[in-house]
């Protein structure tokens, strides 16, 4: 499967993107990670979806210092899932 071609909207690189990325990397992020959360809060996902744990753990740590959530695909699911599942529940 292509996800790439699911994709509907790429986010360019520039100053703001580049600016904000390096304070996220004094965070003590990558520079790939502090890259593609810059670029995930400005196109403004809900979600940027990573199985680097060490990645997860330390956008936990430093929540309040970025402006995107941070998640395992597979407990992202699972969540999903279980609220769907709650709210159905909710409704009969």
């Amino acid at each position: 499967m292509n996800l790439l071609g699911l994709a509907s909207e790429s986010v360019a690189i520039d100053k703001k993107v580049d600016k904000r990325s390096q304070s996220i990397e004094r965070l003590g992020f990558s520079l790939y990670d502090a890259l593609h959360i810059a670029c995930a809060e400005k196109a403004q996902v809900d979600i940027l979806l990573t199985t680097d744990d060490r990645l997860i753990k330390r956008a936990l740590r430093y929540k309040q210092h970025i402006q995107v959530k941070i998640d395992n695909p597979v407990d992202w699911l699972m969540a999903a899932l279980k609220s769907k599942e709650e709210s159905q529940n909710d409704a009969d």
